[in-house]
């Protein structure tokens, strides 16, 4: 809907996306009977939770954007309907999502044991309804890392992921998040973000380098639909990179070190 009406979609069919969104996530953890038997793949698990938040980013601009051509009928329905796509309604999604899905004690164990690789076991011999449910609270931990960013939370932006599997203790284990490249590229793109504006610069650049050498080797596997996406957010990184770069200059020596 988006893709094909971008910003000529009506304020109607804004908020239907909304009622949409919140009665689909209702009832996948909703634990229905007849949705057991429901799998999804990882990468449409992931589009689905990353352009629940696209939606409401795209909400926020329309909002506050071009108040005096709004009909008096538009303003009262946004007055009346302040929740639909509130920024702590989203979030307060997200984490419920978090939360009903218990990824958080899975990625606890294996933070305490990394060779343990529960949630390696857990998304590989789950199936249905279970695994959907874990791959939506992995996806929205991501989801939520780029919410605090994009607000000016930067501490708590990393602070939500940080126990992800960036150091798996089994060795041909590919992290959760490298699954999806779009995934990938946000949040090490977030990540960096938030290191950048808590002014540490020497972590934004080896951050964000690593997924930028990631991309340059696996270009030729990108599909063509991600091009334009993966593109802009390459050169958005590299911009950043630059900046950090240019704000603390990256040492050759032991010696000196960049003033924290």
């Amino acid at each position: 809907l988006y893709a094909k009406l971008g910003q000529t979609l009506t304020l109607d069919q804004r908020m239907e996306s909304w009622e949409n969104y919140s009665v689909l996530f209702e009832r996948i953890f909703s634990d229905e009977d007849e949705m057991q038997s429901i799998d999804l793949p990882v990468q449409w698990l992931w589009d689905m939770v990353d352009e629940y938040v696209y939606q409401f980013q795209d909400f926020c601009r329309y909002r506050t954007k071009d108040l005096k051509k709004r009909t008096a009928m538009e303003l009262e329905m946004l007055a009346s309907k302040p929740q639909v796509w509130d920024t702590m309604q989203v979030l307060s999604t997200l984490n419920r999502m978090v939360t009903q899905s218990e990824i958080m004690t899975i990625l606890r164990d294996d933070d305490r044991d990394p060779d343990n690789a529960r949630l390696h076991d857990v998304l590989t011999s789950e199936v249905g309804l279970v695994h959907v449910q874990y791959v939506l609270g992995y996806f929205s931990l991501v989801c939520m890392c780029r919410m605090h960013a994009t607000c000016g939370d930067y501490h708590t932006a990393l602070k939500t992921v940080e126990l992800l599997d960036f150091r798996s203790g089994v060795s041909d284990q590919v992290p959760m998040y490298m699954r999806v490249t779009s995934c990938y590229i946000t949040l090490y793109y977030f990540i960096g973000f938030s290191y950048m504006m808590m002014r540490r610069y020497s972590d934004a650049v080896r951050t964000m380098t690593q997924v930028v050498l990631y991309l340059n080797r696996t270009q030729h596997l990108t599909r063509p639909y991600q091009y334009e996406q993966i593109n802009k957010r390459t050169e958005q990184m590299h911009k950043l990179i630059s900046m950090c770069i240019s704000l603390c200059p990256q040492v050759h020596t032991n010696r000196t070190q960049c003033a924290p």
